[in-house]
């Protein structure tokens, strides 16, 4: 107590906000962890599978193999994707299965 205020409701909220965003973080670091890890083996599959298509070298990531982890990863948490009609994948320009982002993007 300090001038007859009480203090620990308000160090408890404290604490459970500190708490809650620790633990948001660890989340976080574990599906940024679990998205690099599938976007290695994704990468090992292709290059064992499609090694023709790659002589040895260094490559970025295909964007449809990296659209597909990420289609994974969303479709673990719970968010449902919906498929692009052929008017809106015209309408903006881009194959009805991907990829979504034009060759100079980076993810």
């Amino acid at each position: 107590e300090a001038s007859g205020v009480d203090l620990k409701p308000c160090c408890f909220t404290v604490l459970s906000c500190l708490k809650f965003c620790l633990l948001m973080l660890v989340l976080r670091s574990f599906f940024v962890m679990s998205s690099s890890f599938a976007n290695q083996t994704i990468a090992q599959i292709e290059l064992w599978t499609q090694n023709e298509k790659y002589p040895v070298g260094v490559y970025v990531l295909p964007k449809h193999l990296d659209e597909k982890v990420a289609r994974l990863h969303l479709m673990k948490i719970g968010a449902q994707l919906t498929e692009l009609s052929p008017a809106q994948a015209s309408y903006i320009g881009v194959k009805q299965d991907g990829p979504y982002k034009p060759d100079h993007y980076r993810y």
